[in-house]
């Protein structure tokens, strides 16, 4: 949702997986449910942004709860209704005290 041309409030839901490198430990995932703001670093078609916000994380197996994720990434707004992005993440689960990066790419459609 647009607040001012640069500023929106995003609503995302996330898939964090991580492979086990160790034998006899599981593969593991955190989903995470968040309300972000994202700032656009200029006009254009083509632009940078800034994104942040809380979420609620959720685990393969463990205990849920709170964390916030800051990031970077670069969008290409296509049309008034596609927009392709790519980024990166930081995410830290505040009880847990876990942190990881995720870099993302995908496409957004507005309706």
């Amino acid at each position: 949702y647009r607040l001012t041309p640069d500023l929106s409030l995003v609503g995302l839901f996330g898939y964090n997986a991580f492979n086990s490198k160790t034998t006899g430990v599981d593969d593991t995932y955190w989903l995470n449910l968040s309300a972000n703001l994202k700032y656009r670093l200029r006009q254009g078609t083509l632009y940078p942004f800034l994104n942040g916000g809380m979420g609620f994380y959720i685990p393969k197996s463990g205990n849920s709860g709170l964390g916030a994720n800051l990031g970077v990434g670069i969008n290409y707004e296509y049309n008034n209704f596609l927009t392709f992005e790519m980024g990166i993440d930081y995410h830290s689960i505040f009880r847990e005290n876990i942190q990881f990066l995720h870099a993302h790419a995908g496409v957004i459609f507005r309706f």
